[in-house]
């Protein structure tokens, strides 16, 4: 008697697989009379019988059968990729070089958090499942999880949260709109072309949004010493820029905020 897998779609997304019932089988042997028997009966049997060889792989990680849901540990975040478009306005279609990486996606699990380095206060996590995230387009680690793409990242990886059209800075984080630098100077020199393309770099930054501050070694937050609206001066390079819903956002960790004015 032979019995063909079939693939189904578990409540929780993730895949699993099932042995078809009896009206499935293909039959080889000669009916006779002893064969014939109530349907009833023979689906007994035939649960019975195959009882133990139902399959059931719930979970998967990179093709492998797991016993159990994926735990991340300590600061890491398991997040599930938003799927990013790859086709333009006008209809046509990119390549995989050409096409954005994902940048968005939605929490599945977190670790608990991480022991402060220098005391044993544990830094919790401000995460949870089903939160909306943000995040750069090369951290974490790449992993296929219950059949979808998914990315393990860290907390310091994550930029902000998503809830609506609001989008919140995470921990000591900070949103800014970039101030375009002059191509040339105040008395009136332009810029050399080098020059120009060294200044094309933003440094310089409006506060549109902001964490809640830094995790201290005691335990207790340190508001970020910056106002909404105010401008700030930040280490060359020290910037997080990426595209969501067609609008370009920059994120600076706080501590790389040199000076701010007005």
């Amino acid at each position: 008697m032979l019995r063909a897998v079939t693939l189904v779609l578990c409540a929780n997304g993730c895949a699993s697989f099932s042995m078809p019932t009896s009206s499935t089988v293909v039959q080889h042997a000669r009916v006779t009379r002893s064969h014939v028997r109530p349907a009833a009966v023979r689906m007994e049997e035939d649960t019975e019988e195959f009882s133990d060889s139902v399959i059931a792989a719930t979970y998967s990680l990179d093709n492998l059968v797991l016993d159990g849901p994926l735990e991340p540990l300590k600061d890491h975040v398991l997040v599930k990729l938003t799927e990013v478009d790859k086709q333009t306005r006008g209809g046509l279609f990119l390549t995989s070089q050409d096409s954005a990486k994902p940048t968005v996606g939605t929490v599945v699990a977190c670790g608990p958090g991480k022991p402060h380095p220098h005391t044993d206060v544990v830094i919790t996590m401000p995460l949870k499942a089903g939160d909306t995230v943000l995040f750069g387009e090369y951290v974490g680690t790449k992993v296929k999880y219950c059949m979808d793409d998914h990315v393990m990242l860290t907390l310091d990886d994550v930029l902000a949260t998503v809830e609506g059209d609001q989008v919140k800075p995470v921990r000591d984080r900070l949103l800014l709109k970039p101030i375009a630098k002059a191509v040339e100077t105040s008395t009136g020199i332009v810029l050399t072309s080098e020059a120009a393309k060294a200044q094309e770099v933003p440094n310089q930054g409006e506060v549109i949004a902001k964490g809640e501050g830094r995790f201290t070694a005691s335990g207790t937050i340190d508001p970020i010493p910056v106002e909404i609206g105010e401008k700030i001066m930040f280490t060359k390079y020290g910037g997080t820029e990426i595209k969501y819903k067609e609008k370009k956002l920059l994120f600076v960790f706080a501590a790389d905020c040199l000076a701010k004015y007005k």
